[in-house]
């Protein structure tokens, strides 16, 4: 049995009854899930400090900080799971998008995208962003948010102070953007192969380009050179399927099932068996062909890497000073590693698998969710406990979670559907 949105190639969104059963009360086709008419819920764990985990409690603005040691539904049931398509969680802001509009809720500086700059400003429940319904994927990073539109439009804003050095793509070091504005004027960006950081961001096209801007110490661009991009420039090849950056290193997936990194190789990051020799330029690591997903703590200096083959084997390496790369250890990795010997973990869509910068989070194909890493005092894991996790542990018994995202630290958000 699979999980499907279209009946003989016709999207759910044009049919209005199958067999004389409306669409809405449609729940299998053929013997497969049939998902229009699932509700949506979400839900989220972990560390609440800007109100940014949309519970309606400011944070540290007055009201001290909260923390979730277990997933606690947010904000409302809706009646169409594709309602709830993409969520981004930045340093100290979270994005949704809810039926192509655009809502945000935690601190602002200038991310939330309405105009308005204030440091001061936090909310601690979601609020719409313009008017624009469009949009069709969100990502958050450090006080910068990316998101692309329905007709391949690639958006930028938030502060460019924080590192002055492009990191919105605008072509300016200096000035922020408090609304979305558009990355130049290409047209075929794809929903989410955008990839932001603390320092460098990365997005792939229709075209299989690959494109960089922001800082580049260490090579973290992959043109060559350690020179600062503040428009998005081509890194080599138009074979580039998806891309992941730890802030410091980046790490790509190309077509051909093929594993490439570059940039800062500290805690072995760059997978290729060292970490002190930097990158600024591609460089496939290992020779294996069956790399499907990746994904990496897109904020800290020295993050952690998590990839799954498309034998459904899931790896990792790199930085694990809580555990987080799932080997029973805190020792870090240079290479990549088996973690455990499942073999059911989801390689082929994306939102099945995000990392934090201490946390794995992670759908597997029974819809179960796994979570292992750093969990003191914040409850990062949401297994009702604060005990650090070296090894992945179940999160509850549900088994319809369809997708999970993470933030720099907490909090952690998934959708779940019930029938």
């Amino acid at each position: 049995m699979a999980d499907i949105s279209t009946i003989n190639g016709v999207a759910e969104d044009n049919i209005a009854s199958w067999n004389g059963t409306a669409a809405a009360n449609i729940t299998s086709v053929n013997g497969d899930t049939w998902t229009h008419g699932l509700s949506a819920t979400a839900w989220v764990w972990g560390y609440d400090e800007y109100g940014t985990a949309a519970q309606g409690k400011p944070g540290n603005v007055g009201g001290g900080q909260f923390a979730y040691s277990s997933p606690v539904q947010i904000i409302e049931t809706h009646t169409d799971n594709e309602e709830w398509s993409s969520i981004g969680v930045g340093e100290a802001t979270t994005h949704f998008i809810k039926n192509g509009t655009l809502w945000a809720v935690g601190s602002d500086y200038g991310v939330f995208g309405r105009g308005d700059d204030s440091v001061n400003q936090r909310l601690s429940a979601p609020i719409q962003i313009g008017s624009k319904s469009d949009w069709s994927s969100i990502r958050g990073s450090f006080y910068v948010c990316f998101g692309v539109d329905t007709s391949g439009k690639l958006y930028s804003w938030g502060s460019e102070a924080y590192q002055g050095s492009g990191r919105l793509g605008q072509g300016t070091t200096a000035v922020s953007k408090s609304v979305p504005t558009q990355i130049g004027s290409a047209t075929n960006w794809v929903p989410n192969k955008v990839q932001g950081s603390r320092y460098t961001n990365h997005a792939v096209n229709a075209a299989g380009e690959l494109y960089s801007w922001g800082s580049s110490g260490n090579g973290r661009i992959g043109d060559g050179t350690v020179i600062a991009r503040s428009v998005p420039v081509q890194i080599a090849g138009t074979d580039w399927d998806h891309v992941a950056s730890t802030g410091g290193a980046t790490v790509a997936i190309k077509t051909d099932g093929t594993l490439w990194s570059w940039g800062a190789a500290g805690n072995g990051c760059l997978g290729d068996g060292q970490s002190a020799v930097h990158r600024s330029s591609p460089v496939q690591v290992g020779t294996d062909t069956d790399w499907g997903r990746i994904e990496s703590g897109t904020f800290n200096y020295g993050g952690s890497i998590f990839c799954v083959k498309t034998d459904g084997t899931l790896w990792s390496w790199g930085a694990n000073t809580m555990g987080q790369l799932g080997h029973g250890d805190v020792a870090a990795r240079s290479s990549p590693t088996q973690v455990g010997s499942a073999t059911n973990w989801v390689y082929d869509e994306y939102g099945y698998m995000d990392v934090s910068d201490r946390n794995l989070q992670i759908i597997n194909q029974d819809g179960e969710l796994w979570c292992v890493g750093w969990n003191d005092t914040f409850g990062g894991v949401g297994d009702s406990t604060n005990i650090n996790r070296s090894t992945l542990v179940q999160v509850g018994s549900a088994t319809d979670w369809l997708r999970v995202e993470s933030g720099w630290q907490c909090p952690h958000f998934a959708l779940r559907t019930t029938a």
